[in-house]
């Protein structure tokens, strides 16, 4: 018998006797467990394959969109667009179309997200846009809170009746 060099696995060859084929089909045999062994599940769980799919779809199908909810004097935008927060894996998506609906709309506070899109610590990462031109950078504070500091745009505060438009992709991994 002669053994195949990327596996080890043993093959017959064309002098081996018919008779020694038992011996040479449980060489080749326990060749090929010794093989599958080394394989991810290790010879050990089947399973642990099927799991690791499993994780990997997990982690690579996003979550329904969910609406969050918006802060004091902002209203959804309308027009169809979307308020909302989905995720995939460890990134989230915020998306929102907000109008400034009365002279309390502030931009300490423009949404709370649910506690599964989260992050651990404040990230920065986002930019709206509003009705009149202003832009502003946005801040999702470890309490879900999505706002906008002043001074980081050229919007100094909410102005009733403006629309503002956002989206933030982040990172949430701890």
């Amino acid at each position: 018998m002669k053994v195949l060099p990327k596996y080890n696995l043993p093959v017959p060859e064309g002098g081996d006797l018919a008779r020694d084929l038992p011996a040479h089909l449980e060489a080749m045999a326990k060749g090929i467990e010794a093989a599958l062994a080394s394989f991810d599940y290790r010879g050990t769980d089947p399973n642990l394959v099927l799991s690791r799919v499993a994780a990997l779809e997990t982690a690579t199908t996003p979550t329904a969109w969910v609406t969050p909810t918006i802060g004091p004097g902002w209203v959804a935008g309308g027009y169809g667009n979307r308020v909302g927060v989905s995720r995939v894996g460890t990134v989230v998506y915020i998306v929102f179309f907000l109008k400034a609906d009365t002279a309390t709309a502030s931009f300490a506070n423009m949404l709370t997200i649910p506690a599964q899109f989260r992050p651990a610590v404040a990230l920065m990462g986002g930019n709206f846009y509003s009705s009149n031109g202003k832009t502003g950078l946005l801040h999702l504070s470890a309490a879900g809170v999505v706002s906008s500091p002043v001074g980081y745009g050229t919007a100094a505060g909410a102005e009733q009746g403006q629309y503002y438009a956002a989206s933030m992709t982040l990172n949430i991994a701890a």
